[in-house]
């Protein structure tokens, strides 16, 4: 595998992977970290194909760049292309129609077809010269990032030496991984702390958040295995668990409303106190797990259990997003029927889940960043079936998939997810605005 790497800065790798002409290499990918100027190497190696065809083939280039959606197209590529040529001075325009963006070059337009791989068989009929596919593994699905290539290497017919080129952090061990672990195949490594033009705080913001491994994987980036074994391989009983006491104010729940069990965490976040503790630490009071249960009997029991503990403090609510949906059974949703049991609380509950493996991420980040701070206590007593999820929930062999074959697990780390995520996205980092370029 060919691997550039220790740099002085990221225009080094954005050049080498702009300037890398389709004589020497048809598939050059840039892989790195969040921030470190990837996309922003895409209109430069448009610019040197257009250059490079016109004077080693006399033709024109026809290209097709790709985002996994719609909305990336809109909210970074086209942000990244009109910056770049702005800062040019290169007339260019954006036909939302059709899907084309073109350019002026040295009195000719050419014109780069914008598409996104959410439907493979849209990127069929095209004859092309080259193509470049943006975050692509951001794909979740192996066979459908497969897909995704073949087609478009398939595409590439109109010139010799067409080009399939990727720019993407890497997602652990993906297509991307099987392809440039090929040794013909161009590699580029780009580091986040080689982007000279971020802000320190934003390096510095990942590196509190992330742990050891997605440090390798979102800033060095490294291809990383962190969808093999256990789930929550930062987990360790004796460092994470101590007795906790109920708090006067500030209770924080969060729901999963499997069935058989039904489970709900009831938390409360502190402004760490230790060195060794993150800025704010999620104390898990009590882990109720309930078999044969519905979402009345749920709050029932939870309204029961504060008034056990003469809890009157606030309350915020998180948990699974799918429980918008009604019941015929009741015409009710899990989440109406939580409004009305607890009637002056807050409720914290996206329009939809995050990814699985965001939320995975996040949960393993808190437990322990790669300062090796702590940022989740779990209280010792009454939270057991949660403990249990950290130790023993894995994932199935060869797969990204958790298992859940054991109808006793995943239920508990499930909920306590979806408000760790909620609160302390890892990929909610501040939006990095990088002009010229860079």
């Amino acid at each position: 595998m060919e691997i550039e790497v220790n740099r002085n800065n990221t225009l080094e790798a954005q050049y080498d992977f702009a300037f890398c002409n389709p004589d020497d290499h048809i598939h050059p990918a840039i892989i790195g970290g969040f921030g470190s100027g990837k996309t922003a190497s895409i209109p430069l190696r448009w610019l040197n194909l257009i250059f490079w065809r016109a004077k080693n083939q006399g033709m024109a280039t026809n290209i097709m760049i790709i985002e996994p959606t719609k909305e990336m197209i809109r909210d970074i590529l086209l942000e990244t292309l009109n910056k770049f040529f702005d800062s040019y001075n290169i007339p260019h325009s954006y036909k939302v129609q059709a899907g084309y963006y073109i350019i002026k070059v040295n009195g000719t337009y050419f014109k780069a077809m914008l598409r996104s791989y959410d439907n493979p068989n849209s990127l069929t009929g095209k004859n092309l010269t080259d193509v470049i596919i943006d975050e692509f593994d951001k794909c979740t699905s192996i066979q459908k990032q497969k897909d995704i290539w073949k087609e478009c290497i398939s595409r590439t017919r109109q010139a010799e030496y067409g080009t399939v080129a990727l720019v993407t952090t890497p997602e652990g061990f993906r297509h991307t991984y099987n392809l440039y672990s090929n040794k013909t195949i161009k590699r580029i490594q780009a580091k986040t702390y080689n982007n000279h033009f971020l802000p320190q705080s934003y390096i510095e913001n990942m590196q509190a958040q992330f742990d050891e491994q997605l440090v390798k994987q979102y800033i060095e980036g490294e291809f990383v295995n962190i969808t093999s074994g256990l789930v929550y391989y930062n987990f360790n009983r004796d460092k994470f668990c101590k007795k906790l006491t109920m708090p006067k104010d500030g209770l924080k729940l969060s729901f999963d409303f499997n069935i058989n069990p039904m489970t709900t965490s009831l938390c409360f976040v502190r402004s760490g106190l230790f060195d060794y503790e993150q800025k704010q630490v999620v104390e898990v009071i009590k882990a109720i797990n309930t078999k044969n249960c519905n979402t009345q009997m749920q709050c029932n029991i939870i309204k029961d259990y504060l008034k056990s503990v003469s809890y009157n403090g606030s309350l915020m609510i998180f948990g699974d997003a799918t429980g918008r949906q009604r019941h015929s059974d009741s015409n009710q949703s899990n989440w109406e029927i939580i409004k009305q049991a607890f009637l002056n609380a807050v409720f914290e509950v996206g329009v939809s889940n995050p990814a699985i493996q965001d939320r995975v991420n996040a949960v393993n980040c808190k437990l322990a960043n790669s300062q090796n701070k702590i940022g989740i206590i779990i209280n010792s007593e009454g939270c057991e079936d949660l403990i249990k999820d950290f130790e023993q929930v894995t994932y199935k062999q060869n797969s990204e998939i958790i298992d859940s074959s054991n109808p006793e697990r995943t239920h508990n780390a499930d909920n306590l997810g979806y408000m760790i995520e909620r609160l302390f996205p890892i990929t909610g980092l501040p939006k990095i605005s990088i002009t010229n370029g860079r």
